[in-house]
Formats: C-alpha cells, structure tokens, sequence
C-alpha cells in the first residue's frame, strides 16, 4: 500500500486494502490490524507524501523473497566416510530427477548408533539446492532414552500423508 501511494497510485492502494479487508474477514474473521488501518487513513488523508523517487529506488533495490522451511539439522563436522552410500543417495536423486512425476522416498537402515542420521542428515545439506522449496525434518526418535518413538504423524500432517 505504501509504495503503491508513494508511487502516486492511491487507487491502487486503497484497493489493496479492500482486498486484504476481505481476504482477512473471510479467512479468518478478522478486521485489519491497526498499522494497515492507520495507513489506509493516512492514504484517505493524503497524510503520508509520495515521494515517488525513494519507493522506486527501495523497490528496485529489494528482491523478491520467499520464505521456505529450513529444518535440517547441523551438518555432521569432519564427516567423513559413506561415500557408497552417499552415491547411491545420488544415482537415485539423479534417477528421479528424469522422471518429472517420481515421488522418491528413501530409507537408511541399520542398528543403533551406526550413523543412519548422520548420512542422512550430511547428505540432504549437499543436495539442499536440489530442493527449493524447502527442507523438512522429523525426529521419529526411533532409539531415544528420553522419547517414544513417533507413532502418529506430526502437527500439521494428515494421516493420509504420514508413513509410519
């Protein structure tokens, strides 16, 4: 709203908060909080001056940004090792990647304490570009002294997309 107004639009900013009015309302049964009400009356006012020159330069200058999940623990230091095991993580990446509609899902077995999440875990930071919406990651805390293990799905996941 505020680089729309300082642009000299103030049409198109007032429609932005009607639109962000009704969207909330719908939603979520909510009103606009009271910074995105007391900009639409400085905007009904003609408060806030345009200054069309420093909005263009603020838009210019800050890029797009997109918030993705993070989740991925600490990579492994001085991991070292495993490189069978990491190219074969690869070859089916790599697999995957020519077949636009694959759903890949792997696993790592082994006993306790051998390093299933360590290879897992230095694995998926070496492929994280591969992966642009983002990382996800659950402790099913299959071998915890302090846990249970995880035998329902996480807050937010439905059934139907939980693999136990």
């Amino acid at each position: 709203m505020r680089a729309l107004y300082r642009l000299g639009d103030a049409p198109a900013a007032l429609t932005v908060y009607a639109d962000a009015r009704e969207a909330l309302f719908e939603h979520l049964g909510l009103e606009p909080g009271s910074d995105l009400q007391d900009l639409q009356r400085a905007i009904l006012n003609r408060e806030v001056a345009p200054d069309p020159v420093e909005s263009r330069a603020v838009i210019m200058a800050a890029a797009p940004s997109r918030h993705v999940p993070a989740q991925l623990p600490l990579d492994v230091r001085g991991f070292t090792g495993r490189l069978n095991e990491l190219a074969q993580l690869d070859a089916v990446l790599a697999a995957a990647a020519k077949q636009q509609t694959a759903v890949v899902i792997s696993a790592i077995a082994g006993m306790a304490g051998v390093g299933k999440t360590a290879v897992a875990v230095h694995w998926a930071h070496q492929v994280r570009k591969e992966f642009p919406d983002g990382q996800l990651y659950v402790n099913l805390h299959g071998f915890d002294p302090t846990s249970s293990p995880v035998s329902s799905p996480p807050t937010g996941l439905s059934r139907s997309r939980w693999i136990s």
